[in-house]
């Protein structure tokens, strides 16, 4: 089926971010804040947090915070795999990384998350 030239188009990203709303104050600064703070962890100035990094990071982190009979259970290839923003693209920007996170937390009133 064929859209008409005329007819009104809705971007449904920008859709679900007005349904969702901000659901706590400051999370979408703190989640910028952290993105930069990955940027700067790349270690050479980029725009994008490449896939490859992101699946040698969790690889770096998982080895130093993760028992070894747990990781075994759960690698991160595992990980980097169930992601399906990860398998299709091969950075993530700010704008996809904020989205991406706000969907994931919408649910979570605390303040911890």
């Amino acid at each position: 089926e064929s859209f008409e030239s005329d007819e009104a188009m809705v971007n449904v990203d920008l859709f679900l971010d007005a349904l969702r709303g901000e659901t706590s104050v400051g999370r979408s600064r703190t989640l910028d804040q952290l993105y930069t703070l990955l940027l700067k962890q790349v270690g050479k100035p980029t725009e994008s947090l490449s896939t490859s990094w992101i699946q040698f990071h969790l690889e770096k982190i998982a080895a130093q915070r993760i028992r070894p009979r747990e990781l075994a259970q759960f690698p991160p290839e595992d990980l980097m795999a169930a992601l399906p923003l990860l398998r299709s693209h091969a950075a993530v920007t700010r704008q996809i990384f904020l989205r991406w996170q706000m969907d994931v937390l919408a649910l979570v009133h605390q303040h911890e998350a």
